[in-house]
């Protein structure tokens, strides 16, 4: 059985993966919108690059966040876990350093995406988690109960 830290990771990493997409979706078009006002004229063949040069990077990036997920919640990955922490922490560094070229609800939305991975780290680092992944994900069983 997985300590409440772990449930409570789970629950927030899934929330905070859907509102991530909902925001993608959300600035989709200004992403579409930087990139005809960039400096690579209007060649299509540029723009069909970029666009799947984007596409692909966005199912990179999720596949890698689903996949330590999956290391860490499912398989007690304690590696994963670690991993998982030190790519959110620069995540939400790198959030912090762009929210100065953002629109106003943008910012407030991406500093509650960020709010809601430190969470996850927080809930990841909790004694119990810290315990149920020094066990592999096993029940902490103490023999001397049966004694």
């Amino acid at each position: 059985m997985k300590p409440k830290s772990i449930i409570m990771f789970d629950k927030l990493f899934w929330i905070s993966m859907i509102l991530g997409l909902l925001y993608l979706a959300y600035t989709w078009n200004s992403i579409f919108a930087e990139l005809d006002t960039a400096e690579f004229g209007d060649d299509p063949m540029v723009r069909s690059i970029l666009i799947g040069s984007l596409i692909v990077g966005l199912l990179f990036a999720y596949g890698i966040s689903i996949l330590l997920w999956y290391l860490t919640s499912r398989k007690a990955n304690n590696v994963a876990r670690w991993i998982y922490i030190v790519l959110t922490g620069l995540g939400v560094l790198m959030t912090i350093g762009g929210l100065f070229a953002l629109p106003m609800d943008e910012v407030i939305i991406s500093i509650g995406l960020s709010l809601l991975q430190i969470a996850t780290v927080v809930y990841l680092l909790l004694p119990d988690a810290a315990a149920w992944f020094a066990n592999k994900g096993k029940p902490d069983t103490d023999i001397s109960t049966f004694e």
